[in-house]
């Protein structure tokens, strides 16, 4: 992933290429993240526990995955090779 600068005195999030706005650059809470899921998937933390970085929540999503009997992230070349037969 590649983010480009913020600048928080005026706002302004500086994109790549030229364009009105990119993600984050219309405005909203972009402080506040969050995670949504379904009510069945475990919590992304313990009770009064804070998941800060995406360290954190990378622990979460593969959790998530197995928990749903999702797929080992990453698939080997085998896996990928079978799910194109």
């Amino acid at each position: 992933m590649v983010n480009s600068a913020y600048d928080p005195a005026d706002g302004e999030v500086l994109a790549f290429e030229e364009q009105i706005g990119s993600h984050g650059g219309l405005g909203g809470a972009q402080s506040r993240p969050f995670l949504l899921s379904p009510l069945d998937l475990s919590a992304p933390a313990a009770d009064h526990e804070e998941l800060a970085g995406a360290e954190q929540v990378h622990h979460v999503l593969p959790r998530w995955l197995r928990e749903l009997n999702g797929p080992e992230v990453p698939l080997t070349a085998a896996t990928e090779e079978e799910q194109a037969a």
